[in-house]
């Protein structure tokens, strides 16, 4: 699996799991799409809107995505997903000592620039901090008075990742639309996601 095709499973996991919550893509020419950058990690975004629990959900799938297609190669977006996660949530849970989420953030970090200075990358090392932190939420705080967080964020990843089972082929014929347009417009996606497999999707407030 080339590194582009995981970017737009990447992307296109964050937009199907969205629409499986009820939330939708945004309008607008270039809503979903990846961006070849042969010298570093390829690059992607979905503009996506959803109520913040909603959103949450959908905020966990890219990297899962990532995992459920190649489990041996962490290429795109790691450190922002989880960046997501916790804006969604409202939470600062890099506060915690010894911190997992904090460490999947550097590994992704130090594997983008060993790509970049031509070093071979520590991917292994980046997908275990990435699981780490999935199971860090999965084993609960180590805090007195946080496992409430640490609950509704595991909530979330579990969701996240029934959503992506349920859907997978959705989200492989979407992405292989994506690795062939490369950019694709909201107007598009929402047409065939509502359309061609029946998502509807809840009025925003």
């Amino acid at each position: 699996m080339t590194p582009e095709q995981i970017c737009a499973i990447h992307e296109c996991g964050h937009v199907v799991v969205c629409y499986s919550v009820g939330g939708r893509i945004r309008t607008g020419p270039d809503s979903l799409s990846i961006v070849p950058k042969p010298e570093e990690f390829q690059s992607g975004n979905s503009r996506l809107e959803a109520p913040w629990d909603k959103k949450a959900i959908s905020d966990f799938a890219g990297g899962l995505a990532e995992r459920i297609a190649n489990p041996d190669q962490a290429v795109t977006t790691i450190a922002k997903d989880i960046g997501d996660i916790l804006t969604s949530c409202g939470m600062f849970l890099d506060q915690i000592e010894g911190d997992p989420f904090v460490d999947a953030e550097n590994a992704y970090y130090n594997d983008r620039l060993r790509k970049k200075s031509g070093q071979p990358p520590q991917e292994k090392e980046a997908w275990e901090a990435y699981d780490n932190m999935i199971q860090f939420l999965v084993n609960g705080s180590p805090e007195p008075g946080r496992n409430d967080e640490f609950e509704l964020l595991s909530g979330f990843a579990e969701q996240s990742r029934a959503y992506l089972q349920r859907h997978w082929s959705i989200v492989e014929e979407l992405a292989d639309r994506l690795v062939k347009k490369k950019v694709m417009s909201g107007e598009e996606v929402h047409q065939i996601l509502t359309t061609q497999y029946g998502f509807v999707c809840e009025p925003l407030p």
